[in-house]
C-alpha cells in the first residue's frame, strides 16, 4: 500500500525528468515538492534513500520543501519499484528507465572499453520527456 501511496504522490506532486550536463550527457532526476516536510521525510525513509529534504522557497507564508534524487541508476531503481502504481507519470518513468539501461549497457563495455551509446535515442528520450513535462 505504501508504494501505491508514494507513486500517487509522485504522480501529483512529483517531477520525473532528464537534464543535460555540460551539453554532452544526460542525467535522470526525480523530485517531489510539498509544503509538508514531514511527508517528504516519511517518503525518504520508506524508499531508503540518502537524499536530503531541503527548503526551496521561504518567501511566502508557507515554505516549500523538496526531496530530490539524481542519477540514472538511482532514479531508475526507484521507478522500477513504483512503476506498477504510477498513472500520470508512467511514460516519464519508462523513458528514464530506458535511458538508464542505455547508459548501463555502455558502461559494461568489453575489456574495459565503453560501448558507444546510441546518441540519437538519448536525444529522442530527452526531447520526449521535455514535451511531457511541458504539459
Amino acid at each position: 500500500m505504501e508504494k501505491a501511496y508514494i507513486a500517487g504522490f509522485i504522480d501529483g506532486e512529483g517531477y520525473i525528468g532528464i537534464h543535460r550536463n555540460k551539453g554532452r550527457w544526460f542525467e535522470a532526476e526525480l523530485a517531489i515538492t510539498n509544503s509538508n516536510k514531514e511527508i517528504l521525510l516519511w517518503i525518504k525513509d520508506k524508499l531508503s534513500i540518502s537524499s536530503s529534504v531541503r527548503c526551496i522557497h521561504k518567501e511566502s507564508n508557507k515554505p516549500r520543501y523538496q526531496l530530490e534524487i539524481r542519477g540514472n541508476q538511482a532514479v531508475s531503481r526507484l521507478l522500477r519499484i513504483l512503476l506498477p502504481y504510477l498513472r500520470t507519470k508512467k511514460e516519464h518513468a519508462l523513458l528514464v528507465i530506458e535511458l538508464a539501461e542505455l547508459k548501463r549497457q555502455a558502461m559494461s563495455g568489453y575489456k574495459g572499453k565503453r560501448k558507444p551509446i546510441n546518441p540519437e535515442r538519448q536525444e529522442e528520450i530527452f526531447r520526449r520527456i521535455r514535451e511531457l513535462n511541458a504539459r
